[in-house]
């Protein structure tokens, strides 16, 4: 019953029988590159393989990592054409665990750096890997944004998504990174975990706000089926927190960081003013670089060879390493920066209307209409507001989008070296 709704919501009020949600097998299709403002790279290496995360990944040993980054400056290179002369608002580093690799990300910034100018360089660390040697390297390469998964402050709930730190060390990377002058330190705390109370909840929330941190971004523990995490929950050995607790930890944690001086910026992320925004998602248009990366130019989303071997042997023929593509329709290509621009939850209708030459309010009519009589959204100087009702359920649509859609890409090409394609219908 509840795929037969979504299927007719996302019918009824967003997408036609044309709109295609299929990825097919990337075959030479000629991208324009144009419209690129943003760059992801993304390092798969991992000392330790936390069973919830769902990202790509592999077991750090020094022989791969050494070979991998090879081949990471060579995808970078083939892209000068396509990279020369141009304004890049942020270049995000994410992973696996990137400060494993920081020679490497000095030299691919450096590389990056004669083709273009970045205004904003983001990278994610863990906490047990920061040290004063690895922020001053940050620093160095320019750096200015920089986010620590500390996940959560509790020994117990730590050991059960695979960290292997305490409160201690969490709380002293912070104090590092403080004190390294980023424009920007963002922690990431993660809520809805195994055993968790609200009276965890509010201890860690504490015990982050005290660390003073520029920014708060709050997760849902998501179960994707193929994670260690999502099988566990599949055969019901661990017992996850239910849809209701998981409303009350959400409305709590918002109304606690609101109550410290955290403004809240979009449906997860909580910063005080003045800062720079941290945020690996919402960005425009952006060129995605290394194993499992995505692109986005507007009517393409492309994805990276997730197999690693895969993706060092495109590189080596000198093509780029793009596994599957998604062609949008004008309609997808609206609900897509739609969808972001929800998370955001401030939607601006000139920038639509900018972009898109047409009016949001009327492509989106009965949606608006809808989420307006429900107390979801209000229209304020041509914005439109999502109230704090409404970003629960964004919250809710964005968990039902990863599990369901995400979901399916990775699965199909997580452990496929060769995939031919993804159906989300």
């Amino acid at each position: 019953m509840k795929e037969f709704v979504k299927n007719v919501f996302l019918r009824c009020f967003c997408l036609s029988k044309e709109d295609s949600l299929s990825f097919t097998k990337y075959t030479g299709e000629n991208i324009d590159y144009s419209k690129i403002d943003n760059l992801y790279i993304h390092i798969p290496f991992c000392k330790n393989l936390c069973p919830y995360c769902p990202y790509y990944k592999e077991k750090y040993s020094i022989e791969k990592a050494d070979e991998f980054s090879k081949y990471l400056l060579k995808e970078i290179s083939l892209h000068k054409n396509n990279l020369e002369g141009k304004n890049i608002d942020s270049l995000y580093i994410g992973g696996g665990s990137p400060s494993l690799l920081v020679n490497t990300l000095e030299k691919a910034i450096r590389l990056l750096k004669t083709y273009c100018c970045i205004k904003n360089i983001a990278i994610e660390v863990n906490p047990e890997d920061i040290n004063n040697e690895i922020l001053s390297s940050l620093r160095q390469m320019n750096c200015n944004l920089i986010s620590i998964g500390i996940q959560d402050f509790h020994r117990n709930h730590l050991s059960a998504i695979g960290r292997n730190y305490n409160s201690e060390t969490a709380l002293a990377a912070i104090h590092s990174a403080k004190k390294s002058s980023f424009d920007t330190v963002n922690i990431d705390l993660i809520f809805a975990l195994p055993g968790q109370t609200l009276s965890d909840l509010d201890h860690s929330l504490d015990l982050a706000i005290s660390s003073n941190p520029d920014q708060i971004t709050t997760y849902p523990l998501f179960t994707f089926p193929y994670s260690s995490v999502g099988k566990f929950n599949k055969i019901n050995s661990v017992i996850f927190p239910n849809s209701l607790k998981r409303k009350k930890f959400y409305f709590y944690i918002c109304e606690k960081l609101s109550n410290n001086g955290y403004q809240q910026i979009s449906v997860w992320s909580f910063a005080k003013k003045g800062h720079i925004k941290y945020s690996s998602v919402t960005r425009n248009y952006f060129l995605g670089i290394g194993p499992s990366a995505a692109t986005y130019n507007g009517k393409y989303f492309l994805f990276n060879f997730f197999d690693i071997n895969s993706y060092q042997n495109q590189v080596k023929l000198k093509k780029n390493p793009y596994a599957l593509v998604l062609k949008l329709s004008n309609k997808l290509e609206k609900l897509y920066w739609l969808y972001w621009k929800l998370y955001e939850t401030k939607i601006p209708l000139q920038e639509y209307k900018r972009l898109f030459s047409s009016n949001l309010l009327s492509d989106f009519k009965l949606f608006f209409i809808l989420i307006r009589i429900m107390g979801y959204a209000k229209i304020e100087n041509e914005i439109i507001h999502i109230s704090r009702k409404g970003i629960h359920r964004i919250h809710l649509l964005q968990n039902s989008f990863s599990l369901n859609f995400i979901n399916k890409v990775w699965s199909d090409n997580y452990n496929n070296p060769n995939p031919t394609g993804t159906n989300l219908k």
